[in-house]
């Protein structure tokens, strides 16, 4: 059977089948299933240059050189989520990869680039090379991110960051440095 609609705009024409009934016609009560909101990244930016928390490569512990450094703001919007991991890369303004002759184009605490320190609230989560990120957040959380080799992040050129969740998504964003 067609069924020929006039919406205002234009007109629509619908197939039935016949013998389907609506789903409201056989179950007056909707069904809702509960989906998770995903997470997001409320803040992403870059700092500066005036900190040394990590080392080139995967040295943990400072060198006596500025890093670069990035807040990122996570909503876990009214959920609890348990951060798993960051990666941080330079990019274009879509988010994507952007290397150079520069030895450092990636920083992550999943063994994804050059080591990558973080801390919210003034507290380390990865205060060594082989220790893993693992935090829960349940409300807005605040994360500095360290990266060595500073000179990397360019006044107008892009960084990309991606947060890992133990569930096992991610959610990424992108800023310009300024």
């Amino acid at each position: 059977m067609r069924k020929v609609l006039n919406v205002g705009l234009g007109v629509l024409t619908a197939s039935f089948l016949t013998g389907c009934v609506p789903l409201y016609e056989q179950d007056p009560t909707p069904q809702y299933r509960q989906v998770a909101a995903k997470p997001t990244i409320s803040v992403f930016r870059f700092i500066g240059r005036s900190q040394d928390k990590v080392g080139r490569g995967f040295q943990a512990t400072p060198n006596g050189e500025p890093d670069g450094q990035f807040r990122v703001q996570i909503d876990p919007r009214g959920l609890q989520r348990r951060l798993t991991g960051f990666l941080l890369y330079t990019s274009d303004a879509r988010g994507n990869r952007v290397y150079s002759t520069q030895a450092a184009q990636s920083w992550s605490t999943v063994g994804e680039g050059w080591f990558l320190g973080v801390e919210t609230g003034g507290k380390r989560l990865n205060p060594s090379a082989d220790s893993a990120v693992s935090h829960l957040i349940e409300g807005t959380t605040e994360f500095d991110l360290f990266a060595d080799g500073a000179s990397a992040f360019v006044r107008g050129e892009y960084a990309t960051v991606v947060v890992r969740f133990s569930d096992g998504s991610r959610i990424a964003a992108v800023t310009r440095i300024e």
